[in-house]
């Protein structure tokens, strides 16, 4: 004769339980150490110093961040963010920052809160330009119009930038920065519209007769289409997103 011996389900759960909170109070407490270090007036932010090659012969210097994806209780995701800080700060001959969309995981208020807090609190460049990307808007979980109110608020909250849409441009040192931004309420796409099209070719033709170099930063990489969707984009965009100088 076998007997089976049937361990309890109860027990099991129990235990399953007890180890997600253990993880959550570890997560958490890691959290608020590393955001209070972070942005504490006295912690230490000073990180490894470096300057752009022939610096004397450059009009304009940049550094692009891009898909650091914070997320709420991810200590690993704020660590890492204010290591790249720190490093950017440390920085010679940065003229600008540019964060070139996903800065958050789930587009959730407290991430959006997060990484503001932290782009101010460290300060790494006096001009500081964030693109939107399709996490940052909830990738379609959170209302699009709602999304797109937070990203222009914030903008103008922490970083001083006086925008009125996702979409903008900005003149650094003689050189026109034109972040383009996605219009597909789903987040899962691309989509411009002919208002943001015309625009484009209304600050192209701008920077063109000024003799100006033009640098035209977004989360995707786009390909040329129809018409009907002037520019779409690859479904993979983790590897190349776009800078087009």
């Amino acid at each position: 004769m076998y007997l089976l011996k049937i361990t309890p389900v109860k027990k099991d759960a129990k235990n399953m339980s007890m180890a997600k909170i253990g993880i959550f109070v570890k997560d958490l407490i890691e959290t608020v150490v590393i955001l209070l270090t972070m942005l504490s007036p006295f912690s230490d932010k000073s990180g490894v110093p470096y300057e752009a090659e022939n610096a004397d012969e450059l009009v304009m210097s940049m550094s692009v961040v891009s898909d650091v994806h914070i997320e709420k209780l991810n200590p690993t995701s704020y660590q890492y963010f204010f290591d790249i800080l720190k490093n950017l700060k440390a920085g010679k001959d940065n003229d600008a920052v540019a964060y070139l969309g996903d800065n958050v995981m789930n587009g959730q208020l407290i991430e959006n809160i997060l990484f503001y807090n932290a782009v101010k609190a460290v300060n790494p460049s006096d001009r500081q330009y964030v693109i939107v990307g399709n996490h940052d808007h909830g990738l379609g979980e959170r209302s699009y119009k709602a999304s797109c109110n937070d990203f222009i608020a914030n903008n103008r909250l922490y970083l001083g930038n006086d925008i009125d849409k996702t979409y903008y441009y900005k003149i650094v040192n003689g050189c026109y920065i034109i972040a383009l931004a996605s219009e597909d309420e789903t987040a899962q796409g691309f989509q411009m519209s002919d208002a943001q099209i015309e625009w484009m070719k209304g600050v192209l033709e701008e920077a063109k007769a000024a003799n100006a170099p033009i640098i035209v930063l977004n989360h995707r990489k786009t390909k040329a289409s129809n018409r009907k969707r002037p520019l779409s984009l690859s479904d993979n965009h983790s590897a190349d997103n776009d800078i087009c100088c």
